[in-house]
């Protein structure tokens, strides 16, 4: 059991950095240290560690910790529990769900959801457990584009570009209207936008889109994987309104091609498994499945 649990503050983020390294509790987005993926983390729009994040120590050392996001505009709280594996089985991590879930009521979140690979049995035991429920499976899908090369466009008036410096705003309300209902999506604003922009290591004239008389209807937004020749689709998608006549297909093609010219071997992506078309779309196109996540929920009473 921990001798001390504790509001995140300045004085822990060398440790904290240094326990996400010795335990490779997450995987740095651009291959950067854990200190600048700390510094990048903390920089989310209206994101607070010390009031979101907790952290477990016992003789001093840090043991283990709790980390709250919440999206304000769908009143969804997003847990991320880790305790070391020795100090496992005790009660730490029940303490610190409790601490998350008390901080959940206090924001006045309406839902509360915890996403763990589907591999992490102990983490499954774990939330069912604390009552949690099986909510949503998503896909991480992987294609090797080393041969596989794609350039055909010829739809009139569709017009391949991309973004440009200063247009986040039309970048976010594109990405907005295009996910809109979708299950756990949350609006994002232009601040966000240009956050996670900084945080993928993307420049926003790195992100395509494509035009219909002017009007910016669809998109693919990719980014660098650490430490291989690969890179990750963070976001794709095209106006519903256009949708069923073969714009995103020839959009990722097109993506994949560009991608292929400058030598990138691989690509991957994450897809809600419910999403039945954007699974069609991609298997039709040769990803295959690489790893499952699991989201679960349970009610804040």
């Amino acid at each position: 059991m921990a001798d001390v649990i504790q509001n995140y503050s300045s004085s822990d983020f060398h440790r904290l950095a240094d326990f996400y390294g010795r335990t490779a509790k997450h995987a740095t987005i651009l291959g950067n240290s854990y200190t600048e993926f700390l510094i990048q983390k903390f920089k989310r729009p209206g994101y607070d560690p010390t009031k979101n994040l907790f952290v477990a120590e016992k003789k001093k050392k840090l043991i283990g910790y709790a980390d709250l996001v919440y999206e304000e505009q769908i009143k969804r709280a997003i847990a991320d529990i880790f305790v070391f594996s020795p100090y496992r089985h005790q009660g730490l991590g029940g303490e610190l769900m409790d601490l998350l879930l008390r901080r959940s009521r206090d924001i006045q979140a309406a839902t509360f959801h915890v996403n763990v690979p589907e591999f992490d049995q102990t983490a499954s035991f774990f939330l069912s457990e604390q009552k949690f429920s099986f909510i949503r499976n998503f896909l991480t899908l992987k294609m090797d584009i080393s041969k596989k090369l794609f350039l055909d466009w010829d739809f009139e008036h569709i017009v391949l570009k991309s973004f440009k410096t200063g247009e986040e705003e039309d970048l976010a309300a594109l990405q907005n209207k295009i996910f809109s209902g979708s299950w756990g999506f949350c609006p994002n604003t232009v601040e966000e936008t240009r956050y996670y922009l900084q945080l993928t290591g993307c420049r926003i004239k790195e992100v395509i889109c494509i035009e219909d008389k002017g009007r910016k209807i669809g998109y693919v937004w990719h980014h660098k994987l650490p430490k291989t020749n690969g890179r990750r689709i963070h976001m794709f998608g095209v106006d519903p309104a256009f949708r069923g006549r073969g714009l995103g297909k020839k959009l990722i093609q097109t993506a994949i091609y560009q991608m292929g010219k400058l030598g990138i071997k691989t690509v991957e992506l994450t897809v809600d498994s419910e999403n039945v078309p954007a699974v069609s779309l991609y298997n039709s196109l040769g990803f295959k499945l690489e790893s499952r996540s699991v989201w679960y929920e349970k009610p804040i009473t």
